[in-house]
């Protein structure tokens, strides 16, 4: 009977062993994947960043833009801006808006690009 215990005692140990080892090898493998993966993603957005060419606009001529638009595109109804724009679209206002940031905040024409 203690012949049977111990080959017993000797299976489970070898079970232990085994999935202990297979643990730590698929551990050691997730631990040099997770590197990988944020290594490559860094590298995917700085590449992305850098190829794509655009850069950010400054608060000023955003808020310069904005105010320009909103002289040229004035509220159909003082305070609500649902009821639309006097002169012009969405569309139109948010094209003037573009080239006002394309333009760096200055716009070459005096109105809306509305007729």
């Amino acid at each position: 009977m203690s012949l049977g215990r111990r080959s017993g005692w000797h299976f489970v140990s070898s079970i232990l062993r085994y999935a202990i080892r297979r643990l730590s090898q698929e551990g050691i493998r997730r631990m040099m994947i997770r590197p990988r993966l944020i290594s490559a993603a860094s590298l995917f957005v700085t590449v992305a960043l850098m190829s794509s060419g655009v850069s950010a606009i400054t608060v000023e001529v955003a808020k310069k833009c904005e105010a320009l638009t909103d002289k040229a595109f004035p509220p159909r109804v003082i305070g609500n801006p649902a009821a639309g724009s006097a002169k012009g679209s969405g569309k139109d206002a948010q094209a003037y808006f573009n080239k006002c940031v394309k333009n760096g905040g200055k716009v070459d024409d005096g109105g809306s690009e509305a007729k």
